[in-house]
């Protein structure tokens, strides 16, 4: 199943369950089917820090899984 690892690049929040830009880095090698996308000037907020972008990565990563292009593991824009 083709999953879509999203983050900002300006993640590197340290939470309870450690650092996010790792814990997108485990996602992207332990999850069969995984692309990662980078929000460029974006921190952990990306969705309200640039929705436009944000939207846009959804829905180009969607309509890929759709055409059935570009779900080459651990492929980042």
């Amino acid at each position: 199943m083709p999953a879509l690892v999203l983050i900002g690049d300006r993640d590197r929040h340290v939470g309870g369950t450690g650092v996010h830009w790792e814990q997108s880095e485990y996602l992207l090698t332990h999850v069969p089917g995984a692309r990662r996308e980078v929000i460029a000037g974006a921190s952990h907020g990306y969705f309200w820090q640039m929705p436009d972008v944000s939207a846009r990565a959804l829905l180009d990563w969607t309509a890929d899984v759709e055409s059935g292009a570009g779900l080459s593991r651990g492929s980042s824009r």
